[in-house]
This record gives structure tokens, C-alpha cells and sequence, in this order.
């Protein structure tokens, strides 16, 4: 997963997910843990239009009280409204899964997973001011641990190019978003 090797990946998580479910007393963090890295590499990664089996583990983390659980599966969600060209839900989607949530911090999980599903929210509204807000705020992902996975750096560097390319488009945009879109990729 952290090397960016997909397919072996979701077979392993799908089979610790299994094992920690069903076979292991005491692992429920683990299990959630596990739970989200398949969510994050379905709706994200393989952009799958609908997931069914996240929305039943979103389900299941709502009625479990699981408030941190169910806002990173919302968020991973966003995608999937987007994929279906229902930008309004996606936007409904994010605002209910921070709704009961502190201000994250940049360093956290929920942040990333929530600065990912605003920037990729602007991006299909082609809210140029918006996009070139959120490219420097991805910066701030440059120096956390997320920056040391080479998922996550790929991601991160592939949405920025995308924002930066879309600020240029903007008028009164100078040749630096350019730059700084090749700089990303």
C-alpha cells in the first residue's frame, strides 16, 4: 500500500480486514484502520464510482459512535459524488463529515483526508481562486509523514500540478503556476 502497489495491496487488506473482524479480540482500531486504506485506495486511487462496501462500513461507524472513523469514510466519499457528476452532495458530504469533528491539524490523517476532498471539490468546479488557495496549502503536507509515503507524495504531487494547471488558466495568472505544475510532476 505505502509503495504504491495496488492490486496486492487491497488483497491484503481485504484478508486483514477479514482476520481482524473475525478472528481477533481487541482489534477494532486495527480493523477500522484497515477499513479506511481500502476505502482510500478505492475511491482515490481506482476511483470507483460507488462503493458499496464503504458506505456500509460508514453505516457501521455511525452506529458504533465511530465519529473519526465516519468523517475520514465521508470524505473518502467525495469521489464518488464527483464521479457522478453530483458536485452539491460531495460538497454536503464534507460539511457532514466535519460537522462533529475539532479543527484537525495539519499533521493528521482527517486533515489530509480532508484537504484531498476540498482540492479535488474545487478542481471539478473549476473555482480557479480556490484551487490556487488549496495548491499552497498542500505544501503543507510537504513536511509530515504523509510526504515520507510514496503514495501519498505521488497523490499530492499529481493534485497540485492539477490545481497549479487550472490557477493558470486563470486571467492575471503569471508563467509561475506553470513552473510550479511542472515542479509537481
Amino acid at each position: 500500500f505505502l509503495n504504491g502497489r495496488i492490486e496486492p495491496a487491497l488483497q491484503e487488506l481485504h484478508k486483514a480486514e477479514d482476520l481482524l473482524r473475525n478472528h481477533c479480540r481487541g482489534m477494532i482500531y486495527e480493523m477500522r484502520l484497515c477499513r479506511q486504506a481500502i476505502a482510500h485506495l478505492l475511491t482515490t486511487v481506482q476511483r470507483e464510482p460507488d462503493s458499496a462496501l464503504v458506505r456500509e462500513w460508514l453505516h457501521e461507524a455511525e452506529s458504533h459512535g465511530d465519529r473519526v472513523g465516519a468523517a475520514r469514510l465521508r470524505l473518502q466519499l467525495v469521489q464518488s459524488f464527483l464521479g457522478t457528476d453530483d458536485a452539491t452532495a460531495a460538497s454536503g458530504q464534507i460539511e457532514a463529515a466535519l460537522a462533529n469533528m475539532a479543527p484537525t491539524s495539519p499533521g493528521s490523517l482527517t486533515y489530509m483526508h480532508e484537504t484531498f476532498a476540498r482540492a479535488n471539490l474545487q478542481l471539478y468546479r473549476g473555482d480557479i481562486d480556490s484551487c490556487r488557495a488549496r495548491f499552497y496549502l498542500l505544501e503543507d503536507l510537504n513536511d509530515t509523514s504523509f510526504d515520507m509515503i510514496p503514495l501519498w507524495r505521488g497523490l499530492t504531487r499529481l493534485l497540485r500540478a492539477r490545481l497549479a494547471l487550472l490557477a493558470r488558466a486563470s486571467a492575471g495568472a503569471n508563467h509561475n503556476m506553470l513552473q510550479a505544475a511542472a515542479e509537481s510532476l
